[in-house]
This record gives C-alpha cells, structure tokens and sequence, in this order.
C-alpha cells in the first residue's frame, strides 16, 4: 500500500491537469469494485437528453485503445461491456487515454454541449468541470486503506477534496 500511495503520489506531482474545452461531469468512486456508477451516468444522460451529452469512458477489458465511437454491434473484446451499455442510450466514447478522446469529441460532435466522464476520478489529465464522488453505502471506504491493503485507490482526504457532490448509492 506504502508503494502504492508513493506511485499515486508522484503521478500526481508530475502530471499537470487541463481543463476540457467542453464542460465535463466526472462520475467516479474511490474503492475498487462496482459502487452504482453506471446507474448515475444512465441517469444524468436521461435528465439531461435535449443537451446532447456525450459518455466518456475507458472502455474497460477492450481491446482497442481509441478514441472510438462506440456503436451497438461494436464487439465486447474491442471496446468492453460497458461500452456496449452506454451505447445503447447514446452517443459513447471510448478511449484509453480519455485526454484524447475529449479532443475527438470536440472535435466531431458539434452538437455536444458536455461529456459525462465515466470513472475518471482518478485520471490527473482532465479536471472535471464537476466530480461526483460515488460510494457503495454498505461497503463505504472499507478499511480505509490504500490497495492493495485496502480497497482504496486514493487517500479519502484527497478525493474528497476534489469531490463537488458525493452520493451515497
């Protein structure tokens, strides 16, 4: 966990933040694991539909590196799971460097008005307009501890230093 936090924290010292031309919501969580964050971005792009949001995610376990337009029939192994699910709701990129696919989408999508960064939380390249902070209220932050003593993937002093808005799923 020591190395661990060592790494983060050097990352952090060296990467320096920009701020996306288009506004940016961050839904993210702290702990590893599954805490409700697909739920929110389902839910923030259908309140928010006629202002034509755009999903911005990894693309977890696929293998292409992006930036990619996701479409339906895309293949789970080249752009995930996840991927597929936002799909399926509206426009989504991903992207393994999500710096990148942030340029693409403002580049491309004239009629975007904002990004729903989906777990971006922990990525020290964009800083998010807003970050919403998701937490599992029955696991909360486990032990408290850093990975891999722990299920957290930052201190929870840092996170919620940069947290606008923290729901409690």
């Amino acid at each position: 966990a020591f190395v661990y936090g060592l790494a983060r924290h050097l990352h952090v010292r060296v990467t320096r933040p920009v701020f996306p031309v288009l506004p940016t919501v961050c839904v993210g969580n702290i702990t590893v694991g599954g805490t409700g964050k697909t739920p929110i971005v389902q839910a923030l792009r259908a309140l928010f539909r006629d202002q034509a949001p755009v999903v911005l995610l990894r693309g977890f376990g696929g293998e292409k590196a992006g930036p990619h337009f996701v479409h339906v029939d895309d293949s789970p192994l080249a752009v995930g799971d996840e991927a597929l699910l936002h799909a399926q709701d509206g426009p989504t990129v991903m992207a393994k460097n999500r710096l990148d696919g942030v340029r693409t989408i403002a580049q491309t999508s004239p009629d975007t008005t904002w990004i729903i960064l989906d777990d971006g939380l922990q990525n020290r390249q964009i800083q998010a307009h807003v970050n919403l902070l998701v937490v599992d209220g029955a696991v909360g932050f486990g032990n408290g501890y850093l990975i891999p003593a722990g299920p957290l993937r930052e201190p929870m002093r840092d996170a919620l230093q940069r947290a606008d808005l923290c729901v409690i799923v």
